[in-house]
Order: structure tokens, then C-alpha cells, then sequence
């Protein structure tokens, strides 16, 4: 009789999660599920905690059911041979930040026998950083214990707008018939969005400052009140170049203060990298400007090459904008004191405008996307973050 075909051996891999700034993810993992299209290792105490690659997404995907609204938290682009590869391919370091908390894991293999102990694993509720986190971890557990959870109340996530009306009053500005009693002046109302920049409503349309500033500086002999609110000093000091060098409104110019962004960006001059972008960014709107509505009496400067065409600048333009959002992300991660001073919430409404502007001029840009998609998360605008999140 034919010898018998043996069994495959059990799957017996196993990791250890470390240092996640999602601490619920920490702790030990086993293989349950391993074939040429589909690799799963499951949390030995927490069973909605999941590390995931499919042939699908061709990815690996951490991720925990109920925290981030079951998004994934970090991810890691390895392709596994599960014949060959330690821990069937499971990467142990290079994973990438996705919606979970900086800084990314690291995972180590275990042994088939070996035991964590319990003040080292950081796993669970025990190391949650607030209740919040702790209470997602113990309803992860009680949904793997109790079956389909058809006993649990429902749970509602409430979703807000952040589209905020304030009334002026009398001390903060003048009144309407004052600002619209000036000789021939047009009237103009400002309105500012919860975390972007301020709009000037004028008989002509709707406008941003930089575009009246002829006639910003004074509306009916009222001066202009300098900027209070938070995401408005924010937007200043990002336009704040003061100290790096000017860039000319001509084509060469930008994309050489683009190449210097980039390099001050390699060697972790974040700041000197911004301000760098900022400069050319500021050229580069003169440059439209220019191009829009060039004046018969001027030249327009070519920098020693060819007439640019608007699109072309103009592509460049969102490319600049899509960096700055970066660089700006960037800062906000590395706790920079002058990013963050007029508070979180404005400096990530910066991330979010430069990311807005960059998929105004490029609607493929995924990378935009999911930066737009952080920026909002962070800012607490869930919807329309996973909006985002599943265009990436």
C-alpha cells in the first residue's frame, strides 16, 4: 500500500508586541491561521487584537477591534514566505504609524513554551493611558468571552460639527454701518472655520486676507485688529519666513528652494525645512499671480529658462503644499514648542489646510489624504477622517 502522506505540523509561531504607543497592543501573540494568501496571529489575552497580512491588500495590518474605530493602527509592507521566513514572515521592526499613536512597535519571536510576565507585556487595560483605552481593552475581552455580545447595550459614538458661530460684540469690532459707511469702500465680513483660515466676505465673492490685502490694511479708516484666535496666530507664524532667504518669482528659483527644503529635511532641520518650503510656496502664488495677470509694463522673470505655464507652476504649487503638511505633521510629532504654541488643535488645522490646498490642485494625492485624515482624527472630526482614511 502507497506509504502515508504525514500530517503538517501544527503552527506553532509566536511574537511579542513591544512598545506600541497604542499600549493596548503590547503583549504576546499566536499563529491561528497561516496559508499562501492569508496570515493571522491573534493576542493570547485579548482576542480582538489582530495581526493581519492578506494577499488582498498585500500588507501587514495591526489593528483592535472597537479602538480607532477598528482601523489600522500600523502596517508594514513585507511580503512573507511562510515556508521559509521565521515567524511565517511576521516582520519584527520597520512597522509604519498608520492611525495608531507614535512611536510604532517592534515584535521579537517567542519561544513555543515561554511566558511573559506580566509587568513587562504592557498588555491589556493594566497599561491603557487612560481609562478610555483601558475600557476599550476590557470590552475587547468580554466580546471574545461572551459569544456575539447579544446581551450588551448599544454603544453610540457622538459626532459633532466644528463649524462654530461667534457673535461679534461691540468692544471686539466695529459695527456693520460702521464698516460699511466708508466713501465708495465695498463691505467685507470675515467668518474663520474652527481650525482653518479666515474667509473675507466681500461684494465681489468670498476671498482669503492675502487676496484683498489692498484694502485689508484699513476698512472705512477702521484699522484691521490684529489676529487672537488661535488657529489665525498659527496661520501667521506659518507664513513667517523671517531669517531665511528670499526666493525669486521664477521657476528655477522655486524648485531650487524645493531641492534645499528637502535636503534640511534629511538632515532633521524640520523647522529650516518649513520655513524653506514657506518661502518658495510664497514665490511660487506671486509667480500665478503674475502669470494670471501680468502687467503690460513688466516683464515677467524667466530665471534664465523657458515661460512657465500656470499649470505647471501651479502642480508645483500643490507639491509644496502636500511637503509643507509633512514637515508640519512632522513637528507637531516631535513636541516642537514653536509648532505647537497656540495649541495643539491649531497646529494640526495647519496640517489639515496645507493637505486641503495640495488635493484642491491634486485629488490623487493620496499621501495628502491620509495626512488630511490624521489631522482631522487628531482634531476629533471622525467622519470625515475615515472619509479619508478610505480614499487611501
Amino acid at each position: 500500500p502507497p506509504a502515508a502522506v504525514p500530517a503538517p505540523p501544527p503552527l506553532t509561531a509566536r511574537v511579542e508586541v513591544r512598545g506600541a504607543g497604542e499600549p493596548r497592543l503590547n503583549g504576546a501573540y499566536h499563529v491561528e491561521f497561516a496559508a499562501k494568501d492569508r496570515v493571522e496571529f491573534r493576542k493570547e489575552d485579548d482576542d480582538a487584537c489582530l495581526i493581519v497580512w492578506t494577499q488582498h491588500h498585500d500588507e501587514w495590518r495591526m489593528l483592535a477591534g472597537g479602538l480607532k474605530m477598528g482601523n489600522t493602527l500600523y502596517r508594514h509592507k513585507y511580503r512573507p514566505n511562510i515556508k521559509a521566513d521565521e515567524c511565517l514572515g511576521c516582520p519584527l521592526e520597520g512597522w509604519q504609524e498608520w492611525f495608531g499613536k507614535a512611536p510604532a512597535p517592534t515584535l521579537r519571536a517567542m519561544a513555543e513554551d515561554e511566558e511573559l510576565e506580566i509587568a513587562d507585556s504592557g498588555s491589556g487595560a493594566a497599561a491603557a493611558a487612560d481609562p478610555a483605552e483601558a475600557a476599550g481593552a476590557a470590552t475587547g475581552r468580554q466580546q471574545a468571552s461572551t459569544g456575539d455580545g447579544a446581551n450588551r447595550p448599544p454603544q453610540y459614538i457622538e459626532l459633532r460639527s466644528n463649524l462654530e458661530f461667534v457673535k461679534r460684540t461691540a468692544a471686539s469690532a466695529p459695527s456693520w454701518n460702521e464698516v460699511t459707511s466708508s466713501g465708495g469702500t465695498a463691505a467685507r465680513m470675515e467668518v474663520s472655520l474652527h481650525g482653518g483660515e479666515r474667509l473675507v466676505e466681500t461684494a465681489d465673492g468670498l476671498f482669503s486676507p492675502g487676496e484683498v490685502a489692498g484694502t485689508a490694511a484699513t476698512v472705512g479708516d477702521v484699522p484691521e485688529a490684529a489676529p487672537t484666535q488661535p488657529a489665525d496666530l498659527a496661520a501667521a507664524w506659518m507664513e513667517d519666513v523671517t531669517g531665511a532667504p528670499e526666493v525669486p518669482p521664477t521657476l528655477p528659483a522655486i524648485q531650487a528652494a524645493k531641492t534645499v527644503a528637502q535636503d534640511l529635511s534629511g538632515d532633521g532641520k524640520t523647522n529650516d525645512a518649513r520655513q524653506a518650503t514657506t518661502a518658495a510656496l510664497q514665490a511660487a502664488r506671486r509667480l500665478l499671480a503674475t502669470l494670471a495677470d501680468p502687467d503690460p509694463d513688466d516683464e515677467i522673470p524667466l530665471g534664465g529658462g523657458k515661460m512657465p505655464s500656470a499649470d505647471e507652476v501651479e502642480a508645483l504649487v500643490g507639491v509644496l503644499y502636500s511637503n509643507r503638511s509633512l514637515l508640519m505633521l512632522r513637528q507637531i510629532e516631535a513636541g516642537d514648542a514653536a509648532a505647537l504654541a497656540h495649541g495643539a488643535e491649531a497646529a494640526w488645522g495647519l496640517v489639515a489646510r496645507d493637505a486641503n490646498r495640495a488635493l484642491d490642485i491634486e485629488p490623487s494625492n493620496f499621501k495628502a489624504s491620509f495626512r488630511r485624515a490624521r489631522a482631522l482624527f487628531e482634531m476629533g472630526d471622525l467622519e470625515a477622517a475615515l472619509g479619508d482614511a478610505t480614499r487611501v
